[in-house]
């Protein structure tokens, strides 16, 4: 596993996800849940 590249990646995921979703509640809770 190439950490920078997955951390990258997974930063610009994000990213996608706040410029479409407006409150970050709706974020934060469903990845809670999944750990």
């Amino acid at each position: 596993m190439h950490w920078p590249l997955f951390f990258s990646k997974y930063i610009k995921m994000w990213e996608n996800w706040y410029d479409h979703i407006p409150t970050r509640e709706s974020i934060i809770a469903p990845e809670l849940g999944a750990r």
